[in-house]
């Protein structure tokens, strides 16, 4: 099976894996091996089962939770997801895929519009690792989208590129909590410098809001139609024709 695995040819390595584990159930890396191999091959069901009776064999290991929390979440399936997630938080100890997994639970919780949930999940990771970039620029960005203590949010995101001053990415997220505190020609300086780093719509986009808030409105116009090529979107297009007319 491992030979296989190497060679790349899943397909094959997840029926020997099935066999080794016909042989031995309780080979903890052929369980782990075999999902891997049938996610590769696109065998998401069954990748599925395989993962809920691993939990079952090794009920202590957090890692099969998380394989089986990330296929239902992709499946849909957010209550069972977070009912698995859950499980793979209670046990694990290693401090980082604990970080991890809190920080995703947040991101879970956001995406159903769970906010105070979210917050929750956040502030818990951020007590095992307060400078974890992934949490902070998360949490932040989340808080400014909703407009929600905003003071907490800058404090968290200038936090993050004092750490990590050229990742366009948290250049973007302080920037975008610039903006939504109005302070626009300093929301500027970082989303100026986020977009010459990284061709991204939502950064590009950013900077041009930036922009014309503070009336650039032929130089948003530039940004804004960049950010339309990469990602075409309505909302994009209203605010082009919007700002043309002017």
């Amino acid at each position: 099976g491992n030979l296989s695995l190497a060679r790349k040819d899943y397909k094959l390595a997840a029926s020997y894996y099935k066999r080794s584990i016909g042989l031995d159930s309780l080979n903890k890396n052929a369980w782990y091996n075999l999902i891997s191999c049938l996610v590769e091959t696109k065998q998401i069901e069954s990748a599925l089962t395989y993962g809920k009776n691993a939990t079952l064999l090794f009920p202590d290991d957090g890692e099969f939770y998380a394989y089986v929390f990330q296929l239902l979440r992709e499946n849909g399936d957010h209550t069972a997801a977070l009912a698995y997630l859950n499980k793979a938080i209670e046990h694990t100890t290693e401090k980082g895929r604990l970080v991890s997994y809190l920080c995703t639970k947040g991101d879970l919780f956001y995406s159903i519009q769970q906010y105070d949930s979210a917050y929750t999940a956040y502030e818990e990771a951020l007590v095992f690792a307060p400078n974890d970039a992934l949490t902070l620029n998360n949490y932040s960005y989340y808080l400014a989208l909703q407009k929600t203590n905003l003071k907490k949010a800058k404090s968290m995101a200038k936090r993050l590129i004092l750490v990590n001053p050229n990742t366009p990415e948290f250049l973007d997220t302080y920037g975008w909590v610039l903006y939504q505190m109005e302070q626009y020609k300093e929301a500027c300086l970082y989303l100026e410098k986020a977009a010459s780093q990284r061709a991204d719509a939502a950064i590009f986009e950013h900077y041009g809001d930036a922009l014309y808030a503070l009336k650039r409105t032929e130089e948003s116009l530039i940004w804004w139609k960049k950010a339309a090529q990469l990602t075409p979107s309505s909302k994009l297009t209203s605010k082009i024709q919007k700002a043309s007319e002017k």
